[in-house]
């Protein structure tokens, strides 16, 4: 007998990994989902189908972005799979097929039973009412993430520190070690005071350049969200997360981010 109960994932930290396209950083959220969906039996996951449709937006966006994980990304999506109300999350919505069968690779479209660039056609789940077919073996649309223009920590697991500009070149935005001193709340929460000067920077910078500080907003979210998935919040962080999740959301659509000129931007500050 199992000892220990599923420990499911924080799904308003995998929320905003999706909506935030934060797969980069998304490690720890992803060994969570998948201990929890490779223990679980089919009646526990199929407990969790209200998450079910999010589950696939993560796991497709996350596989994308991270391909070598494409093994790992594989059992879960097996285990989902043999959930018919998950599968059936999956096989009613065109959109998600669409994007798998355009950014996964060809291993774990055969474990969905899906083609490449089926584009919803004659290919594919969108033919049949299963995904799978009995087969058994986003990524972010070219826009500079925040490692171009922002500089975490050492010690995160990110591409960021491979990425990074040098900490003297033209434009860096974020806030510099005095600066982040004198600004630093007299908040009881370490994660509250290391973020804040992110966005006090975002503040800063949003009237000449809206869509770097969308970044800097971005890349605070994205950490408040890994410390979440660690076990790290405090109500303090937590609330500064739902807040700034709430204003990137609310200004994304009105930057044009994810369009030539948005991503021009982004490249001529950084």
């Amino acid at each position: 007998a199992r000892a220990a109960p599923i420990v499911w994932p924080d799904w308003a930290a995998i929320e905003a990994v999706v909506d935030l396209d934060g797969f980069a950083g998304a490690n720890d959220a992803f060994a969570v989902l998948r201990e929890a969906v490779t223990s679980a039996k089919p009646a526990e996951i199929d407990a969790q189908r209200a998450h079910a449709t999010l589950s696939w937006k993560f796991l497709i966006g996350f596989c994308a972005k991270k391909p070598l994980y494409k093994s790992q990304v594989q059992q879960v999506l097996q285990a989902m799979l043999d959930v018919p109300s998950f599968e059936a999350a999956l096989a009613d919505n065109p959109e998600l097929i669409n994007k798998a069968e355009a950014s996964l690779p060809e291993e774990v479209l055969e474990t969905l039973g899906l083609s490449s660039g089926g584009g919803g056609g004659g290919g594919g789940a969108a033919a049949s009412t299963s995904p799978r077919q009995d087969s058994i073996p986003q990524v972010p649309t070219g826009t500079l993430p925040a490692s171009h223009v922002l500089q975490p920590a050492a010690s995160e697991d990110s591409e960021y520190h491979r990425r990074r500009p040098p900490a003297d070149s033209a434009g860096d935005v974020a806030p510099s070690r005095a600066t982040a001193a004198s600004s630093a709340p007299s908040s009881s929460s370490p994660l509250v005071r290391k973020y804040l000067p992110f966005l006090q920077r975002a503040s800063e910078i949003e009237a000449g350049n809206p869509v770097v500080a969308h970044y800097c907003r971005v890349h605070a979210v994205e950490q408040l969200v890994l410390a979440k998935v660690r076990g790290e919040t405090d109500s303090e962080s937590y609330a500064l997360l739902m807040r700034t999740l709430e204003e990137a959301e609310g200004k994304k659509s009105a930057l044009g981010i994810e369009s030539a000129a948005g991503r021009e931007q982004m490249q001529d500050f950084a």
